[in-house]
């Protein structure tokens, strides 16, 4: 699907889904000639980001998620493994203490 659909199907516009891209949020599609061609996967993700954001995240505090749920198929902090589900605000004082925010 092109930009248009996308952004229609998740309620974002061309420009946030492009920056999303440019963030590392969401992986750079395949693209025919000089349109980018999304997959259900960017979807699924677009999606995501957008409930995050209703959510309380911040986009810069979903990069190191979405990159974690990417290398470990699941997202830290999900009780997984062990881990306790985190708060957006959990989150942003692990990362201060962490040295990352």
């Amino acid at each position: 699907m092109f930009i248009g659909r996308l952004a229609g199907l998740t309620g974002c516009t061309p420009k946030a889904i492009r920056l999303y891209e440019q963030m590392g949020l969401i992986p750079e599609p395949d693209r025919q000639g000089r349109y980018r061609i999304y997959t259900s996967h960017h979807l699924t993700l677009v999606r995501l980001i957008r409930r995050a954001q209703i959510a309380g995240f911040k986009l810069a505090e979903m990069v190191p998620l979405i990159a974690a749920k990417t290398t470990l198929q699941a997202f830290p902090g999900t009780g997984q493994r062990g881990d306790r589900p985190q708060t957006p605000t959990n989150l942003r004082e692990n990362s201060r203490h962490a040295g990352l925010g």
